[in-house]
């Protein structure tokens, strides 16, 4: 039931999802003890590396001097004010082809498009989560970003990861197109996620116990057979799929996909 084709995935399963997670988690080991140092000393609020912790512990109280936080926090303050600041428009739209910059309408068309955009970004919460961004980037050196569309409130939803949770990898030409994720959410959390995908198990202990925690997993990565002329979830450039770690019996939570990679790494 698994096969490959130039290094891509087919006809992937549970199995395959959770053993792949294995072999990445194996090709990260030797980086982290390094990024526990660094944020032991330096991002203190992302010290905590036991994905199975309870939420609520003390961060590290390894520190002795502050003037490494200080300097990553005014890097990141520096970065968000002369870059992505709210207060600036930090972006403008180009034609690729600049003869047609000078077209009549082009320039006013291209003006419009970006205040829709400057809008969307103003009602997300991406000037929040792009702090957290910087802050990972110039500590750990690895950060990585979530890009939803949160649809119960029509909006776009940042979220920064915990670098803890994300096992990457690259393509050959250097760019990170796959990247599996380990995270917790209670049981209710799952049910109002996917009110229909989920396994009897987890709904029994959801039933039992609405706020004990569970561990998923989300797999997303080139998908290897799709047909272009399709525009359903199963033919998107990217996979994605949903497991339940603890109650998945064989079946994927959900199955889906992208466009784009929604990951920023």
């Amino acid at each position: 039931r698994q096969g490959q084709s130039e290094g891509v995935i087919l006809m992937l399963t549970v199995d395959d999802v959770i053993g792949r997670l294995g072999v990445l988690k194996q090709a990260r080991a030797p980086y982290e003890p390094m990024w526990r140092d660094i944020t032991d000393y330096v991002l203190p609020r992302r010290s905590f590396w036991d994905l199975d912790a309870v939420p609520g512990q003390k961060p590290s109280q390894k520190i002795y001097d502050g003037a490494a936080i200080d300097a990553l926090q005014t890097m990141s303050d520096g970065l968000q004010s002369g870059v992505v600041s709210a207060k600036l428009r930090w972006f403008r739209l180009t034609m690729e082809d600049g003869r047609l910059q000078n077209q009549p309408g082009v320039a006013d068309w291209l003006e419009e498009t970006e205040d829709v955009l400057y809008a969307e970004f103003a009602r997300s919460n991406f000037y929040e989560a792009i702090s957290e961004l910087f802050m990972d980037a110039g500590s750990i050196g690895t950060s990585v970003m979530l890009v939803e569309d949160e649809i119960a409130h029509r909006r776009l939803l940042f979220s920064t990861r915990h670098i803890k949770e994300c096992y990457i990898a690259e393509s050959r030409t250097g760019m990170v197109d796959t990247l599996y994720r380990e995270f917790y959410m209670t049981n209710r959390q799952a049910q109002q996620t996917w009110r229909k995908g989920l396994s009897e198990g987890r709904l029994r202990a959801a039933e039992r116990e609405p706020f004990g925690r569970g561990k998923f997993v989300h797999a997303c990565f080139p998908r290897a057979e799709r047909d272009p002329g399709k525009v359903d979830q199963l033919n998107k450039s990217f996979s994605s799929v949903y497991v339940d770690a603890q109650f998945h019996e064989g079946k994927f939570i959900d199955e889906g996909g992208f466009d784009a990679f929604p990951y920023l790494c």
